[in-house]
């Protein structure tokens, strides 16, 4: 007579590793963006700093910073929920959830994406910057400044590559047969 197991497949040490991290990583960020929304709270409210932010000429500023500065307080709060998103699944991972290790894949595959829209950010504040007038006694700050562009670009784009193969391959585990086993619907 043939018993039928009911034991738990093996837990793989990947999926625990990358829980454990995940949850310090998410801890550390969602109360990183608690403290940060303190201290956007706290500078918004402050006279001084809405006065400063009245006495800089529309114009000077790059086309994204007005929307910025209008829209802090939001993306702050987003940036908690996110983290706080993010910590439910590595949690849902580590308890081996089907729906962590969905969360967590969309997690790894959108963070890839942000690299590469950051690199697009980089490159249109260093655009702003180099259309700012310069003084005489400055120009060679241009010189400079178009040297640390290809540097900080070459740089953001090479970890973005980075970032993008390491979350890539991350997903690419989580999908297998043997990982995907270990999860509970």
């Amino acid at each position: 007579m043939a018993t039928i197991s009911t034991a738990m497949p093996r837990r793989s040490q990947f999926v625990t590793v990358m829980a454990v991290i995940s949850i310090v990583l998410g801890i550390v960020g969602t109360a990183y963006g608690l403290l940060q929304m303190v201290v956007v709270t706290v500078l918004l409210d402050s006279d001084s700093v809405r006065s400063a932010f009245a006495e800089i000429p529309a114009e000077s500023l790059p086309p994204f910073a007005n929307g910025l500065i209008a829209y802090l307080p939001a993306m702050g709060w987003g940036f908690v929920l996110m983290s706080g998103a993010f910590l439910a699944a590595s949690v849902g991972l580590l308890k081996r959830y089907e729906w962590g290790r969905l969360l967590f894949i969309v997690f790894m595959v959108v963070g890839a994406a942000a690299n590469f829209v950051g690199v697009w950010l980089l490159a249109a504040v260093f655009d702003w910057l180099q259309s700012l007038p310069v003084s005489a006694d400055a120009a060679y700050l241009q010189a400079e400044l178009a040297q640390l562009r290809v540097t900080s670009l070459a740089m953001t784009s090479g970890s973005a590559v980075v970032f993008a193969a390491l979350h890539g391959w991350i997903v690419y585990q989580l999908c297998t047969r043997a990982i995907r086993s270990e999860f509970r619907r």
